[in-house]
């Protein structure tokens, strides 16, 4: 076993929009493609998977606005009532409101952020999440140390600088 080397951890995307998951899992596909995905379509599925998990997921993406239970619904659930309650959530949306954006802060979540519009800004995204809050779980890290240790040795990394950093 390789020193700092720690298994890939389950993200869940939950978004009604086939579209978007198709999007989002295109971006997984590239930006972090060793890290298994699950997809659900809507809170109520989201809540029946989380109480059926053996393991907390690493992080759980979900769309606001999505019929039967949306969003704020979904992540007022998991704050209060799941078992995966300290779980990294994020809300990913086309919601720009400060209402909505507020509502969520408040309901518990770790980020709440718009959907980007380009395919490379949701590469750039997810690498982003993945980096920031499925390392530095699995890491046991604080989040700046996160910044600067993968928790992935030997995964090629994009940064800003040079384009591409090896790990």
């Amino acid at each position: 076993m390789l020193t700092g080397y720690v298994p890939p951890a389950r993200i869940v995307v939950v978004d009604d929009d086939e579209d978007d998951r198709m999007l989002l899992g295109l971006a997984f596909g590239k930006a972090a493609p060793y890290l298994p995905v699950t997809y659900l379509s809507d809170g109520d599925e989201a809540i029946a998977y989380l109480a059926a998990c053996q393991e907390t997921p690493a992080l759980l993406i979900t769309d606001l606005n999505m019929p039967l239970v949306g969003g704020l619904e979904l992540l007022t659930h998991i704050r209060q009532r799941s078992p995966a309650r300290m779980m990294p959530t994020v809300v990913l949306t086309t919601s720009t409101g400060e209402t909505d954006r507020r509502q969520c802060y408040q309901a518990g979540a770790n980020a709440y952020l718009v959907k980007p519009a380009r395919m490379s800004d949701c590469v750039e995204l997810i690498h982003s999440l993945v980096r920031v809050w499925v390392n530095a779980v699995a890491a046991g890290a604080s989040h700046s140390e996160s910044l600067n240790r993968p928790a992935y040795p030997g995964v090629v990394e994009r940064t800003p600088d040079d384009g591409t950093r090896h790990l």
